[in-house]
């Protein structure tokens, strides 16, 4: 069975976490570069007062790593997700909702819808690889069993034409 949608999807949802992941890494060392200019500003404008520039300073750089740290665990797991599309079906379905769902919490939601609909997707061609189950089980065995009788009355038919042109072959008065 392809997946080559759920596949496109996938790696498109990695390529813009790879792109998120390139502006926290960004963010947090400009962050760093620049905090007490930052905070500098924040004061020079007048809508801060010294201890408020402190307490955003003091709370956006725990926030900028956290947000560095859960990028780089959904990508990696994204692209583990990705591989697994055509081997481990289930499990890369579950492993894309799962990191869709956290990259909604995250506020990556984008991305995360991105991943939730490649996992549904393969969720529902799951389902369609497995036997139907229940009452109408026993009917493609019946009809298995049919068949077979068929191809050995076929066999039979083929045999007794070749035996029947044999014999008029070998009779020179029989038409």
């Amino acid at each position: 069975m392809k997946f080559t949608s759920e596949r496109v999807a996938s790696w498109i949802a990695v390529g813009l976490m790879g792109l998120a992941l390139l502006g926290c890494f960004l963010g947090t060392i400009f962050f760093a570069i620049m905090g007490n200019q930052t905070k500098e500003g924040l004061i020079a404008s007048g809508e801060f007062s010294s201890s408020e520039a402190d307490n955003f300073i003091s709370l956006w750089g725990p926030v900028s790593v956290l947000f560095l740290i859960s990028s780089i665990i959904l990508i990696i797991f994204g692209i583990i997700g990705s591989i697994w599309i055509g081997k481990k079906t289930k499990a890369a379905a579950i492993m894309l909702l799962v990191i869709g769902i956290l990259s909604i919490i995250f506020n990556f939601w984008p991305i995360g819808l991105i991943w939730i609909i490649a996992s549904i997707n393969l969720f529902r061609k799951r389902r369609k690889e497995q036997p139907s189950q229940g009452h109408h089980q026993g009917t493609y065995d019946r009809q298995q069993d049919y068949t077979n009788e068929q191809d050995k009355h076929s066999d039979f038919l083929e045999d007794d034409a070749r035996r029947y042109t044999k014999e008029v072959k070998d009779d020179p008065y029989k038409y």
